[in-house]
């Protein structure tokens, strides 16, 4: 049976995360539009991809994995507080720290940072999930080069996230 994977894009809606120098556009459209690229590479891989509706809460989307069998739950954000660059943010686990370790490395052959990994196991769906879990921050949308940067690589960021999870479970990240 293939792993399953559930992806958590971010879900809050506007005014929330404004992208610096493109007025309109925020968090939640780019996460979910780079969760749907990153669904599809899944796929391809031969994972099964739970991608919530937009407009469901964190409790709702922890709940349905804790109780459908996830093996892997990743989270999609795009960053503010006047940084630059991704980031992984794990649960004080060494599966967790793992699977953000692989993620972050291939996020950081796209776009450079020495953000690294930090432990917030207190974040919801951190703390609240049964399954390993990554949360990606994927660079700052308050900072115009890293939306640049975002906005023209939702694909390859996909990839890159989709890479990490094949490795956290043995795959070839390359194949597919």
């Amino acid at each position: 049976m293939p792993k399953h994977i559930f992806i958590s894009p971010e879900n809050r809606g506007a005014p929330h995360g404004p992208y610096a120098g493109h007025p309109g556009v925020y968090e939640r459209e780019v996460c979910l539009r780079i969760a749907r690229y990153t669904a599809e590479a899944l796929h391809r891989r031969g994972f099964r991809v739970t991608l919530p509706s937009p407009h469901s809460g964190m409790a709702a989307r922890v709940n349905w994995a804790n109780r459908n069998g996830v093996d892997y739950y990743l989270c999609i954000h795009t960053n503010a507080g006047g940084g630059t660059g991704a980031e992984c943010l794990y649960y004080n686990h060494p599966a967790s720290i793992k699977a953000n370790r692989l993620v972050y490395d291939r996020l950081t052959r796209l776009y450079p940072s020495q953000r690294g990994l930090k432990d917030y196991s207190h974040f919801y769906e951190n703390a609240r999930t049964r399954m390993v879990s990554c949360y990606a921050e994927l660079a700052f949308h308050d900072n115009p080069k890293d939306t640049a940067f975002i906005l023209s690589h939702e694909r390859p960021l996909a990839e890159a996230l989709c890479q990490g999870v094949c490795a956290y479970f043995g795959l070839d990240p390359a194949e597919g």
